[in-house]
């Protein structure tokens, strides 16, 4: 008799990377949550210690579309896309998964996430209008995550990752 999978591991670089910060946000203590919540979106949000977070999640009223990372919390919701190309042209995928969410939840922040340390032309353009994207570079995310237990009572989860 087959043994089921309790969980399956990509191979692929992107998907782990989404995976630790997707693993810190629903795994981590308050104080890391409402960090990295901090870090990622760039302001303090209410109820950030709390979250229900969902990972690959298929976006309604897309045909394929998935969110790398959907946090919500009090009143607000973050989603993050990722890639790890260098000046990608991600414009459509940020402005449908912006779209996607705007129809769902009142106050949606979209966190582009990628290699360049400056928001590229695409992630600019995705930002226009009423959309509320913001960029973060890998580098940044990385940093934060390696440096974080150092920087005072971390616990069992932070110290695993």
């Amino acid at each position: 008799m087959p043994v089921p999978r309790l969980f399956e591991a990509s191979n692929e670089p992107r998907e782990q990377w989404v995976h630790v910060v997707a693993t810190l946000l629903s795994l981590g203590g308050p104080e890391t949550r409402t960090a990295l919540i901090e870090e990622l979106s760039g302001e303090a949000l209410p109820g950030a210690d709390a979250l229900l977070v969902f990972e690959q999640r298929p976006l309604r009223g897309s045909d394929g579309l998935l969110a790398d990372i959907i946090a919500r919390g009090a009143g607000w919701t973050l989603a993050i896309q990722s890639t790890l190309a260098f000046d990608a042209d991600e414009e459509a995928r940020l402005a449908a998964t912006h779209d996607a969410l705007s129809e769902v939840y009142d106050k949606v922040i979209l966190v582009a996430i990628t290699p360049d340390r400056k928001p590229s032309p695409a992630v600019q353009r995705a930002a226009s209008g009423d959309r509320d994207v913001r960029h973060r570079s890998w580098l940044r995310v990385r940093d934060w995550v390696q440096e974080r237990p150092e920087r005072g009572k971390a616990q069992g989860t932070d110290l695993l990752l």
